[in-house]
């Protein structure tokens, strides 16, 4: 019961530190103010880009809050070159000229594409059950384009 009679908080992002305890903070839809930090918060702990939890009733910064993370982004890896080649993929060996084809030959040889007149492809959907080489292939095409594969 004592969480619903607590009064809510707004987010914010500091704009500058302007003191021993006060601060200049961008509220989503209120516009900028100068707040009080709260004891608990060390002024050091606080720079510009920050985001913060402000109360609404008195516009006190009482919290430093984490870095907005989309979830999906969290979940994605990077590698940056990978070591698979072609060599590597068997039973493959239709696909694996078609992706050269479409994929590795414009990011390799665009003048080509550009001297015939022909659109390059915008991309290829690999689709098939798990365990049939799709991320084995797609990690080769990272590796012969020296492009980065985000898993």
């Amino acid at each position: 019961m004592h969480a619903l009679q607590e009064n809510y908080s707004y987010v914010g992002e500091v704009v500058k530190v302007m003191g021993k305890n006060r601060v200049l903070v961008k509220l989503s839809h209120e516009g900028k103010y100068v707040v009080t930090v709260d004891k608990a918060i060390k002024i050091e702990d606080i720079k510009p880009n920050l985001r913060v939890a402000v109360r609404s009733d008195n516009y006190i910064l009482h919290k430093i809050l984490p870095t907005k993370v989309d979830p999906l982004v969290s979940l994605m890896k990077v590698e940056k070159v990978p070591d698979s080649t072609y060599d590597m993929i068997g039973g493959l060996d239709q696909q694996v000229k078609e992706v050269k084809e479409v994929i590795e030959l414009p990011i390799k040889h665009p003048e080509i594409f550009e001297s015939l007149g022909i659109a390059q492809p915008k991309g290829v959907l690999m689709y098939g059950p798990p365990g049939t080489g799709k991320t084995l292939l797609a990690r080769a095409i990272a590796h012969h384009t020296d492009c980065t594969f985000i898993r």
